[in-house]
């Protein structure tokens, strides 16, 4: 409250005014969360979306096309509404409320996966788009909006790669580069901690092959090591295996809290068509096949890797006994004999 206390002869004019209204949408779009889940023959996602208007009517929001919708809710409430023509209208009152609208999409699940493209008529805020693979999908890619997930495996085999050539350079062990290739293909969905353990096992084993035994290390201390080590490093090529026929590949999914299975982008704003978020998939038996073919090649491999290995780890001897050399003292003399004896 604002108050004025005029002296005498002072005057006071005050002159009033309302604002122009400046034109502008009564309608706006505070979040937007898109829930996709694919399967063999259909999508099913869930379409949230917080409005606020300061006026009633009606919103209109284009579905995408061949969308059957299954249900609505307002605030947790169900509501019967029906689309026309690929076009869903939405019941509009003074205030905030949250629609939730469950559709789905009757299509073979292939390559690529997406969310599905909505309009929903005016620019929104504080998008999220999750896409939900079934279990036997093997991701490869990824996209959609610059806040999400990655595939860094692409980037780690071309470190291997790299690796890889230079290891072969070396010709410190009996694996020609095709072998260190195919070696590290096999243990990169797996573990790359395990496949270093290996080949440090294969590098331990050369320089026991080009080891001087006259050296002042304890030859059986030696020996023993390489075999302690060998226990961990077969464990390894059993895991990666296992992990490869029986398990997940692992493709180093990460970003906005994603794993393989469940991906989840972000965007602060978007226009009025959503933005598409989607992976590009293959069938997991295809990558169940490679891993197989792949541990047949490995084991006729390790043959000829053992055999190497026990003729490095038996050069010049594979154990050694300390021999202590006896002295054996000359007997006693006699003692002096007495006289008058």
């Amino acid at each position: 409250m604002h108050e004025f206390h005029p002296l005498p002869e002072e005057k006071l004019q005050i002159a009033l005014s309302r604002p122009e209204a400046v034109a502008g949408k009564s309608i706006a779009i505070d979040d937007v969360v898109v829930t996709t889940s694919a399967s063999k023959r259909a999508l099913d996602t869930t379409l949230e979306i917080s409005l606020r208007s300061t006026q009633g009517g009606e919103h209109t929001i284009v579905l995408p096309p061949g969308a059957e919708v299954l249900a609505v809710e307002t605030n947790g409430q169900a509501i019967n509404l029906r689309p026309r023509e690929g076009k869903l209208s939405l019941p509009v009152t003074p205030g905030s409320k949250r629609y939730k609208i469950s559709l789905r999409q009757a299509q073979e699940l292939g390559i690529s996966a997406k969310t599905p493209a909505f309009d929903l008529g005016l620019p929104s805020a504080n998008l999220q788009l999750n896409l939900n693979l079934p279990a036997d999908r093997w991701v490869l890619f990824t996209l959609g909006p610059s806040v999400g997930p990655a595939v860094l495996y692409w980037g780690e085999l071309l470190v291997m790669i790299l690796v890889a050539y230079a290891l072969s350079r070396t010709r410190r062990t009996p694996l020609k580069l095709w072998q260190w290739l195919l070696l590290g293909f096999g243990f990169s969905t797996a573990s790359w901690l395990a496949l270093v353990v290996v080949v440090l096992w294969l590098f331990a084993l050369d320089w026991r092959e080009r080891w001087n035994t006259t050296a002042t290390v304890p030859f059986n201390l030696v020996q023993i090591a390489l075999v302690l080590f060998s226990v961990p490093a077969l464990l390894c090529v059993i895991g990666a295996v296992y992990a490869g026929l029986l398990g997940d590949p692992d493709m180093s999914v990460t970003g906005n809290w994603s794993s393989a299975r469940s991906l989840r982008w972000f965007a602060d704003q978007s226009a009025a068509l959503l933005p598409q978020a989607g992976a590009l998939t293959l069938p997991l038996w295809l990558h169940k096949i490679a891993m197989l073919a792949w541990a047949l090649w490995l084991a006729s491999a390790l043959v000829g890797w053992l055999r190497w290995a026990f003729a490095s780890w038996t050069r010049g001897g594979y154990w050694r006994r300390d021999v202590r050399t006896r002295v054996k003292l000359p007997d006693p003399p006699p003692p002096p004999a007495q006289a008058g004896a």
